[in-house]
């Protein structure tokens, strides 16, 4: 008997009587495999999309919540800034400014207003609209707020932890360690 010989051209591998081939059968399961893996991805693409929508729904409902607080606290500034209203009104040489003091409540009052009931997207949008409609004053305002934010944030102490050093290189002497 004579061994038999591969034949890269053959379609049939030695041995095997079936017609066949080694690629069709791995095409099969390629296919099956793509199929699988299609499936998961659009699962994960689903699952990744609630896990989203949800994240959002969630981060807008507390955010609401946080503006109908900031709400609530502009109020309790709107009664504060009316109290000192009434109380330069009593005094003759402060009166005048009264007026001004008590038209600045009057304003956060209606900031106040503004913001009961609104939820973010509508600020959102009602920004948007008013950046369209007076992007100069707009900007003007955007960049106040900034700077307003910035000299607030450098005004802040900062709470850090100051551990002295001791040991070789410290530049404290013995007084200092019982504080």
């Amino acid at each position: 008997m004579e061994p038999k010989s591969w034949d890269m051209t053959s379609s049939q591998t030695p041995g095997s009587g079936s017609g066949t081939t080694g690629s069709q059968s791995s095409g099969g399961v390629l296919d099956q495999a793509r199929e699988s893996t299609n499936q998961i991805l659009g699962q994960a693409r689903g699952m990744t999309d609630k896990v989203v929508e949800q994240a959002k729904t969630e981060t807008s409902r507390r955010l609401s919540s946080q503006i109908d607080q900031a709400s609530e606290r502009v109020d309790h500034v709107s009664g504060a800034i009316r109290s000192v209203g009434g109380q330069l009104r009593e005094n003759e040489q402060t009166a005048p400014i009264a007026g001004y003091v008590e038209m600045a409540a009057d304003q956060i009052d209606r900031a106040s207003e503004y913001l009961k009931g609104k939820d973010l997207d509508e600020i959102v949008t009602e920004i948007e609209a008013f950046g369209r409609e007076r992007p100069m004053l707009f900007v003007g305002v955007a960049f106040g707020i900034g700077v307003l934010a910035a000299r607030f944030l450098r005004s802040t102490p900062v709470q850090s932890a100051h551990v002295p050093r001791t040991g070789y290189g410290s530049t404290m002497d013995s007084s200092q360690w019982a504080a």
